[in-house]
């Protein structure tokens, strides 16, 4: 990160009204491109709130050189959040995509690319290409939109989905050749890897940067600025904050802890350290007794649980059997405990092959509108196994010889 970026963020942690607004400036579009990929055109709305929570809780922020990562980890769970409100009156469907034709790639794609110039500069061919992204396995998408768009490494990309890194390098790789083979399948045409020459930019990282430009409304930042200082003056940061005095366009609430003091002045927000340790006595009205009031009778109505979303991987197959599941994607595959694990979470063999001397084996997972896709390469001849696994949207299961260029990918 560089002086002036980490200069920025503790400032704002410090409660620097300047400083918390050029941190919106400065990260809101690709905060908002992320929302966008999700929520098309209420993404403006995600964003404001994700906004929000980023700047009540850049005082657990413990280091300025992991903004980034941090702040994209809040953003995601805002994401998961508003996803459940969204569908949770709403009917959940699936959508099949049509088999993807598998071939031969090269294994080490970082420094690879197969997009033509044309589908950068043509509107046409650049939706083409985002919407293809968005029907890839959620792990698939964040991870190129994070290293191509928001140019976040290996270990950030790693710390804000809380993996390790290599997953992130198996999850880039794999969506590259996803993408490149649904682009394929669609065009009627085949794509050819090439270096990407020195000091280049990728075209992907071209076309993510077009697309952002035309989607991003030129006032959109500070409309959404100002909806976020109005919403974060609501905020009561601490549970027996005080009220403010009474006078016209002031409002001020202190933080118990002695931290920070929010400061409203005729709508620009201000965090500010407290180094009193006490609010003083101008920042609390009296306290008046309320009237008692009367306790409504009891409904007899029973109240209707509401439904469970499945957004996540863990909301799938639960935390721990999540972390479980990376534990064996990235390190030595016990097989009873992972064929112990496979028949806890329910899944069934989708298909089978024996090329050489490894056996593959393919199980899936199928709940409500989301689907898991588990890998397995077992060598024959020493026993070793090896896992991957892909989560998102219901489509139709890879081909098993796509299963076994998937492992050539890794």
């Amino acid at each position: 990160m560089e002086q002036a970026d980490q200069k920025l963020i503790v400032e704002a942690i410090r409660g620097d009204k300047k400083a918390v607004n050029d941190l919106v400036e400065k990260y809101y579009q690709r905060v908002f491109y992320y929302t966008f990929q999700r929520f098309g055109q209420d993404a403006e709305d995600v964003t404001q709130k994700a906004f929000v929570r980023i700047i009540t809780s850049l005082k657990n922020l413990r280091d300025p050189n992991k903004f980034e990562p941090w702040m994209m980890r809040l953003v995601k769970n805002v994401c998961n959040d508003e996803m459940k409100i969204k569908y949770r009156d709403q009917k959940l469907y699936a959508q099949i995509d049509d088999d993807v034709t598998a071939e031969m790639i090269p294994v080490n794609l970082e420094n690879l690319e197969f997009l033509p110039e044309e589908y950068v500069l043509n509107a046409e061919l650049r939706e083409k290409v985002i919407s293809i992204i968005k029907t890839l396995p959620e792990n698939y998408s964040d991870s190129l939109l994070q290293f191509y768009f928001h140019d976040m490494s290996y270990e950030d990309i790693a710390e804000a989905r809380n993996v390790n890194v290599t997953k992130v390098k198996n999850d880039l790789n794999r969506g590259r050749m996803r993408l490149k083979q649904k682009l394929e399948k669609l065009d009627g045409k085949e794509f050819v890897f090439c270096v990407v020459p020195v000091g280049m930019v990728p075209m992907l990282t071209r076309l993510f940067n077009a697309d952002a430009s035309a989607v991003l409304a030129p006032d959109a930042c500070a409309r959404v600025l100002a909806n976020i200082q109005e919403s974060v003056a609501r905020i009561d940061l601490s549970s027996k904050a005080a009220s403010g005095n009474g006078k016209s366009g002031l409002v001020m609430k202190s933080v118990i802890s002695g931290a920070l003091l929010l400061v409203v002045f005729g709508g620009a927000m201000m965090l500010l350290p407290n180094n009193s340790g006490q609010s003083g006595p101008s920042l609390h009205t009296p306290q008046t007794s309320a009237a008692p009031s009367q306790t409504p009778e009891a409904s007899t109505t029973p109240t209707e649980p509401e439904p469970f979303i499945i957004i996540t991987i863990e909301d799938m197959i639960g935390e721990e059997e999540a972390l479980e599941l990376l534990a064996f994607e990235t390190g030595p595959v016990d097989e009873t405990a992972w064929l112990d694990f496979i028949a806890r979470i329910g899944a069934d063999v989708e298909g089978t092959a024996v090329e050489y001397d490894n056996e593959y084996t393919m199980y899936l997972l199928r709940k409500q509108d989301k689907q898991l896709i588990l890998a397995e390469r077992k060598n024959l001849d020493s026993g070793e196994i090896d896992v991957f696994y892909q989560f998102g949207g219901i489509e139709e299961p890879p081909m098993m010889i796509e299963i076994i260029l998937l492992f050539d990918v890794s």
